[in-house]
């Protein structure tokens, strides 16, 4: 029977808690934003309840830690500030940029936990099957995001495309383009290319800031 790298193994369970407790402080972030600042109680109900598989995750490999005696990050405390800071933010801009946050978190899970399996051998197919359970509750997670206002795929294709339509009809019924219309085409436009902007930053920075971490977690705290 294949044998997993003892050390490889560890330091999956190391940076698996590290990320679900990251994921856990979002969570308690964009809550804190919800209880105090932003009046969303159907947003702050299904937080809760996401918050309560990452809970569960957490402790699992929690855990883990203690069972097989692995050192917890040291990393811990910097990635519970930006945790709660990158969930309060996003919350604070409202319900799309929240699920936003949510669904470019997942992807980043999914991927890492995707690629652990994939390394896992039988011989801790436990881990496996359990780091399996966890993806599809991520994935799950991520669908979630998507069906409350997160956007799969932001670009100006998709904005310009609306926007020709738009214009089309304009064109078929009244021939040409009378400047009053003109200005409301141009105005939405804009508006589009803000919407772009800002859920390109949320998504760049959360992706960047989940990378980030791991990476930091994977080479430099050994």
């Amino acid at each position: 029977m294949k044998k997993t790298n003892k050390t490889k193994v560890e330091e999956f369970i190391r940076v698996d808690h590290a990320g679900e407790r990251g994921a856990i402080k979002i969570y308690e972030g964009q809550l804190l934003a919800l209880n105090t600042l932003v009046n969303d109680e159907n947003l702050k109900k299904t937080i809760e309840e996401m918050k309560i598989h990452e809970k569960e995750h957490c402790d699992f490999f929690e855990n883990e830690i203690k069972k097989r005696n692995i050192k917890t990050t040291k990393f811990l405390p910097i990635w519970d500030l930006l945790g709660v800071t990158l969930g309060f933010g996003s919350a604070l801009l409202g319900k799309k940029a929240a699920m936003l946050c949510t669904a470019s978190v997942e992807e980043v899970i999914d991927e890492h936990y995707q690629n652990q399996i994939n390394q896992l051998m039988p011989d801790e197919n436990i881990l496996k099957e359990k780091i399996k359970k966890f993806r599809e509750d991520e994935l799950h997670h991520k669908d979630i995001a998507y069906k409350n206002g997160a956007t799969k795929k932001v670009n100006n294709t998709t904005y310009k495309s609306r926007l020709k339509n738009i214009s089309d009809c304009i064109c078929i019924e009244h021939e040409e383009v009378s400047s009053e219309e003109d200005g409301l085409i141009t105005q939405y436009f804009y508006s589009c290319k803000q919407e772009i902007k800002q859920c390109m930053n949320i998504k760049s920075f959360t992706f960047f800031a989940m990378n980030s971490g791991y990476i930091v977690l994977q080479i430099l705290d050994k």
